[in-house]
């Protein structure tokens, strides 16, 4: 039988007087399988992890980052959708008095300007923060005067007294 480095390696013999035929070089010992004694005699495999643990570590490392990726950006994805709330809370609250009131984050109030310390919003902060965008930027809402419909109560002039007898003869 000819061993080869391949099948020596394989079958955990590291043999250098392991016979050659004429068309190969002359076998040598994997680096793997290599004596692995310093000049002092100590041996160094015990400091140096194993490829297989290196390997299982680096997988486990990628696998971490990864899942800590995943999760900031569910986080900041999250984040967003609550900004996003809260504004719109902030601006159902102070529709009746700026013309958009969406122009509340144009003049330059920050959401985070007319939060409370829990987060949620300040009614008192947010009229301010209002007022003080509609005073320098001048984006009242207009004020609203109800019309008359002429359609309602345009009937004659008095009551003739009979419009319920009137109403009820068939």
């Amino acid at each position: 039988m000819t061993i080869t480095p391949t099948t020596a390696a394989l079958a955990g013999t590291s043999s250098p007087t392991a016979s050659t035929t004429p068309d190969t070089a002359p076998e040598t010992t994997p680096p793997a399988l290599a004596d692995t004694t310093t000049e002092a005699g100590t041996d160094t495999t015990a400091d140096t992890p194993e490829p297989s643990e290196q390997t299982s570590a680096n997988v486990e490392a990628a696998k971490w980052r990864r899942q800590l990726r995943d999760t900031e950006a569910e986080r900041d994805g999250l984040r967003e959708r609550v900004d996003a709330l809260l504004r719109a809370d902030a601006e159902r609250q102070i529709a009746d008095k700026l013309l958009r009131p969406d122009a509340l984050w144009t003049a330059g109030v920050a959401l985070a300007d007319v939060l409370d310390e829990s987060g949620a919003i300040d009614p008192a902060k947010l009229f301010d923060a209002t007022a003080d965008a509609v005073a320098r930027l001048g984006l009242a809402a207009p004020a609203r005067t109800p019309r008359p419909d002429a359609s309602q109560g345009g009937g004659k002039g008095g009551s003739s007294g009979s419009g319920w007898v009137d109403a009820m003869r068939v």
